[in-house]
């Protein structure tokens, strides 16, 4: 799930770099530092949206390496995955234990015990692919999968996931949607945590890709200053 979410973080910075457009650096630096990387519990960081002049506090001159540090407040679109999910997502590995998938940054192993009766079975050595009994479904690299997520990894760098396909409306390809652009829309957290989750991606007349809510979920560790994005 997608949020749109204020962050704090300490930037250092050489004296060489001050001047009239110290501001525009300080948010250049910010964004390399940032986006694409994982900052445990909040999630993935998609992208920095925000960073205002009043929100870039004073320098502090450290004493040791003549370096200045500062206090930066930004608004930022994370990325973070919960369990009974569902996400689509793209074959990267497989073996006969089962597939990776990336889900953008995250990646999702799903085992062998994870798929359904008709292809727990079928994994074809020679094409490195899980293939179903009557030949219409078949998993190998570079092909998109719809999952469900069944648990999440966390640690201080790095989200991982471990899915299932092993249910209904599972498994479809979406590879024809991959390179299509997605319409964002925001959606307001709801007071004591409920967001929706998208449950059907459909793709509409004017080529966007339209997300249907699905039953309300419980999202419990949410906090009101998070927006959910669908």
């Amino acid at each position: 799930m997608f949020f749109l979410k204020q962050l704090k973080r300490e930037l250092l910075l050489h004296p060489m770099h001050f001047g009239p457009k110290l501001h525009d650096i300080i948010r250049l630096r910010l964004i390399e530092e940032v986006e694409g990387t994982s900052l445990g519990k909040f999630g993935y960081v998609i992208a920095v949206t925000e960073v205002r002049d009043e929100d870039i506090g004073q320098g502090v001159i450290q004493d040791n390496s003549g370096y200045v540090c500062f206090n930066i407040a930004y608004r930022a679109i994370l990325f973070r995955p919960f369990k009974n999910e569902v996400l689509d997502a793209v074959v990267t590995v497989v073996n006969q234990l089962g597939f990776f998938a990336e889900v953008g940054p995250l990646q999702v192993f799903v085992s062998r015990h994870a798929m359904s009766t008709d292809l727990n079975e079928g994994y074809d050595h020679e094409q490195s692919a899980w293939i179903s009994q009557d030949r219409e479904v078949e998993i190998r690299k570079g092909v998109g999968v719809r999952l469900k997520i069944m648990g999440v990894s966390i640690d201080v760098t790095e989200i991982q996931a471990i899915g299932t396909i092993k249910d209904n409306y599972l498994v479809d390809e979406f590879a024809h949607m991959l390179h299509l652009r997605m319409s964002v829309r925001e959606v307001p957290l709801h007071l004591g945590g409920v967001g929706f989750m998208p449950r059907r991606v459909e793709l509409g007349a004017d080529g966007m890709l339209n997300f249907q809510a699905g039953i309300p979920g419980k999202r419990t560790d949410l906090t009101k200053e998070e927006t959910v994005l669908l």
